[in-house]
């Protein structure tokens, strides 16, 4: 970041841009989302910021703490254990701030690379959504990128003899900012944290269709994790302690948007989320049909 020349000394920035800064730099700089993993590992620490008398950060504390954070990430992705490894993604989150000081928490997501691209392997490349069934050889009809996706994730088993209480629901809508991935130029599928892309651009086959090849469903799959697990979370305001129960979405994750930009298409997927507290219901009373 002191190489940046936008960079002045003397200068100051709020909070959420000098998240949005170092998050930024270290993604360009250290990212390696393209490359094809088989498993992914986590890792987190907490970074403290010291704020100026304006409630600002001066851009020299955001460069100081920019090296302190390479290093806390380098550590993080050092310690996954993975022989040949890239850093996928660092996703940084506000903690606590108060007159003095703010502390983000510092995730990493450090993957695989001798390991098939995980939960996805060769064969897997699918249509994007519409139920057109596989591409690029693989011939299976009746379901799409979409649906593969959401039948890969993990849902929380509710029984007969469980209710839901509090439950929240977050409508996921492709193409809006805060699931823009952050610093990213607009020009491919690592636009965003969901499924984004312009037809003829990679990761695409033919000039003519969208197949989703299946390294980049395994991509896909991560970012839609992160979307579950922390952005949809934080943005829909689910209160701490709800697990994610499923999709509710009538077409599961499969319903789309289109927007026409020039010569060319993006496509969104677009879904809802259903957050909860699942409880066990006294004497596992039945439910009365409506």
């Amino acid at each position: 970041m002191k190489e940046n020349p936008a960079y002045k000394s003397g200068e100051s920035v709020e909070v959420d841009s000098a998240l949005w800064l170092m998050e930024g730099a270290m993604n360009l700089t250290y990212g390696f989302p393209f490359e094809e993993y088989g498993e992914f590992t986590t890792g987190t620490d907490v970074l403290t910021l010291t704020k100026n008398n304006t409630g600002e950060i001066d851009m020299d504390e955001v460069a100081l703490k920019y090296e302190e954070l390479i290093e806390k990430a380098r550590t993080l992705y050092n310690s996954s254990g993975y022989e040949e490894k890239g850093l996928m993604v660092l996703n940084m989150e506000k903690q606590t701030e108060d007159n003095n000081e703010v502390t983000f928490e510092i995730e990493t997501v450090t993957g695989d690379k001798n390991n098939d691209p995980w939960p996805f392997g060769q064969g897997d490349d699918w249509w994007y959504g519409e139920m057109g069934g596989g591409c690029n050889g693989n011939t299976q009809p009746g379901i799409d990128a979409a649906h593969e996706l959401a039948g890969k994730y993990p849902t929380y088993k509710i029984t007969e003899c469980m209710a839901i209480a509090g439950p929240k629901s977050v409508e996921v809508k492709g193409g809006e900012e805060w699931l823009r991935r952050p610093g990213e130029p607009m020009d491919n599928y690592l636009d965003y944290y969901i499924f984004c892309v312009k037809d003829n651009v990679e990761p695409f086959v033919y000039n003519d269709n969208l197949c989703l090849l299946y390294n980049k469903m395994s991509v896909y799959y991560s970012y839609l994790d992160y979307v579950i697990t922390n952005l949809a979370r934080v943005h829909g305001g689910v209160p701490e302690g709800h697990v994610f129960i499923d999709f509710i979405d009538n077409n599961v994750y499969g319903d789309f948007q289109y927007i026409q930009s020039g010569s060319y298409t993006k496509y969104f997927h677009n879904f809802e989320l259903l957050y909860g507290l699942p409880f066990d219901k006294p004497n596992c009373d039945p439910p009365i049909e409506l």
